[in-house]
């Protein structure tokens, strides 16, 4: 009897050796950002967190994190933005973890018929008016950069307000340029042009610009939101945004899961949908 029950119990052993890892939309997100840290610490898994640092492996200032569940599918993800510097372009850095073992999708980026918009600061993205379609279960999230062009000193100025829709599919990362704005003047009479991308309606994965935008008048830009968004369901929500110097010194001081859970925290709380 006792050799069977060895016997028996061994095999149990063997099979819990090979059962899958438990699915991240399963786990809390205290769980998984425990796991985000732990990817962090090093190992092949450590690499993920490369792009925090130059070609020399220095650190970059300029880079921001957040921790989002862009599709709301239980899984989170690590969303990772840094701006040109040098012949380097604009980057996006997007994984969604999809188990306890740690393992990633596929992180893969889509533009569309657009270039990597150069918006990449947390200041650009501190909230966004999310919207969601009850038909095909789908989230965007609309939000601005708003880059000064040019600035006399005095009351006029020269801005360009350009939004833009991130979403995801998984752990594929959506991001559409929609319509951009430029403003000219100062408080008292200023004027406002409005335009609308050139390859509106192009299914294709590019990211080479086709031909310049096409100017047009408010009314246009709101027809084309609506049309573009019908039947949403909207509300406000904000990122958690750190720089990656935070990161590394988290990681530094053994708390880098804290610092991944508040992030995440930051994105959790406004939602009303």
């Amino acid at each position: 009897m006792k050799r069977f029950l060895a016997r028996f119990l061994t095999g149990c052993a063997a099979l819990a050796a090979f059962a899958s890892p438990v699915a991240a939309a399963s786990l809390t997100p205290e769980v998984q950002t425990a796991v985000l840290a732990r990817t962090a610490v090093g190992g092949d898994r450590g690499k993920l967190w490369d792009w925090l640092r130059d070609p020399s492996g220095k650190l970059r200032e300029d880079t921001f994190f957040t921790v989002t569940d862009l599709d709301r599918d239980g899984q989170l993800e690590i969303l990772g933005m840094k701006p040109q510097r040098g012949n380097e372009g604009p980057e996006i850095f997007f994984q969604e973890l999809l188990d306890e073992a740690g393992r990633f999708g596929s992180g893969r980026f889509m533009a569309g018929h657009s270039y990597l918009p150069d918006l990449l600061t947390a200041e650009s993205f501190g909230q966004a008016e999310v919207l969601f379609d009850e038909g095909d279960d789908h989230y965007r999230y609309v939000m601005p950069e708003i880059t000064l062009l040019t600035h006399d000193g005095g009351d006029w100025m020269k801005t360009k307000t350009t939004w833009f829709s991130l979403g995801s599919l998984g752990s594929e990362l959506l991001v559409e340029e929609l319509w951009t704005v430029i403003e000219e003047g100062d408080s008292r009479d200023s004027v406002a042009r409005y335009y609308l991308p050139a390859w509106l309606g192009v299914e294709a994965e590019s990211d080479q610009p086709i031909g310049e935008p096409e100017e047009v008048d408010l009314d246009q830009v709101l027809a084309y939101k609506e049309k573009r968004f019908p039947g949403y369901e909207s509300a406000m929500v904000s990122f958690g945004w750190c720089t990656g110097a935070a990161l590394e010194k988290a990681r530094e001081e053994g708390r880098l899961a804290e610092q991944l859970l508040s992030s995440y925290r930051v994105f959790e709380e406004p939602w009303h949908i």
